[in-house]
């Protein structure tokens, strides 16, 4: 097999999974909001837990390749 079509079958295994991700922290942050005792957007929730782990991940990257944002 060639090395496209083993690059492509990973790009689908792992978009898949990150769509299987995603909509299992929506539903889960749906959850939480009927929980909680204050009314909030699903989304300012999502936010809430995509934010820092998006800096973190940028964070991360930067140091890999030899840049360093402190």
């Amino acid at each position: 097999m060639g090395r496209y079509f083993l690059l492509s079958i990973l790009i689908l295994t792992a978009s898949l999974l990150a769509a299987g991700t995603s909509s299992c922290v929506s539903i889960l942050m749906e959850r939480g909001d009927g929980m909680s005792p204050v009314d909030m957007d699903v989304g300012i929730l999502t936010t809430m837990i995509g934010a820092p782990y998006f800096i973190w991940l940028l964070m991360a990257e930067s140091r890999v390749k030899g840049f360093v944002c402190d």
